[in-house]
């Protein structure tokens, strides 16, 4: 079927309460860039993104000038983002597990944007430590209202 054709299926399957039909039919669709396609990633990402935050937002971890974890987040979606929470796991040398921080970035983030949120996680002395240190897991999001 075409993206126009899918996007219509997708509608269908949503309002039968084939929810994940009609994501496979928007996903199709989405592929494409036409109208209906662009349409069906809007509708894709509204039922998506609640329970796949990391398909449509890109998390990176930074040393600030203090030497602190810095994170990113980057709205990949074609709309706005809120509530981004990830969960910040630091490592020991050893390997074992030394803290677990939940992490929230504080505002909206714009479609194609990126938000930056500075942590009291670390010292970490130098990148390389902070990059075999770090695991960050995004564990929600939501659409904007």
């Amino acid at each position: 079927p075409t993206a126009q054709a899918n996007t219509a299926l997708g509608v269908l399957a949503l309002q039968s309460g084939q929810r994940d039909q009609a994501i496979n039919h928007f996903a199709l669709a989405a592929n494409t860039d036409s109208p209906a396609g662009r349409q069906s990633l809007v509708m894709l990402t509204r039922l998506d993104l609640p329970e796949h935050p990391e398909r449509y937002i890109q998390i990176g971890a930074q040393r600030d000038h203090n030497g602190y974890l810095a994170l990113s987040a980057t709205n990949r979606s074609p709309l706005p983002v809120q509530d981004v929470e990830v969960q910040v796991e630091v490592y020991q040398p050893d390997g074992r597990l030394a803290t677990r921080t939940p992490t929230r970035f504080p505002r909206t983030i714009p479609s194609g944007e990126t938000v930056y949120a500075p942590t009291r996680i670390g010292p970490f002395p130098s990148v390389d430590r902070l990059a075999n240190a770090v695991r960050i897991h995004i564990t929600s999001a939501r659409v904007a209202d």
